[in-house]
């Protein structure tokens, strides 16, 4: 429960610090704004081993943070992250419920507004990191023993 505290703190902190990014004043149009976004994920999860009979699954809530910001003239630079955390069902060598089930998603990314005319391409680029875990301790309903899994 530690890893999930300093993960919302983390994100608490980019939010406080790296939202406030100075706006310089530009007409609204349809190249890349500066701004910050936080919105709500709902999601189902599914993962199986079909040769192994393995299945994991269940619903994911979680928050999205994202940043942008335009250093220069039609360029843009964009900050996210994501944290799901969720609650898993455990098929194969038996059964168990209530398994903590989370990943991070953090993303850095750059790219270019093009216009023409009434239209913007705006293609980006950038580098992100996934972590799952996935904790399935304990004994299954037939005695079996569960396991921890990240990725």
């Amino acid at each position: 429960m530690r890893l999930h505290k300093l993960i919302l703190s983390v994100q608490f902190i980019f939010l406080l610090f790296v939202a406030p990014m100075p706006v310089y004043a530009q007409s609204l149009g349809l190249k890349t704004q500066a701004g910050t976004e936080l919105g709500a994920t709902l999601s189902h999860y599914r993962y199986e081993e079909p040769s192994l009979g393995v299945k994991l699954e269940g619903h994911k809530g979680g928050i999205d943070l994202a940043a942008v910001t335009a250093p220069k003239v039609d360029w843009f630079v964009r900050l996210e992250s994501k944290y799901v955390y969720g609650k898993t069902g455990y098929t194969g060598s038996g059964t168990k419920n209530g398994n903590p089930d989370w990943y991070v998603e953090l993303r850095g990314l750059f790219g270019r507004d093009f216009e023409f005319g009434s239209y913007v391409l705006a293609p980006f680029t950038g580098i992100g990191f996934r972590y799952l875990y996935n904790d399935i301790r304990g004994n299954t309903s037939t005695g079996a023993i569960g396991y921890t899994r990240s990725s």
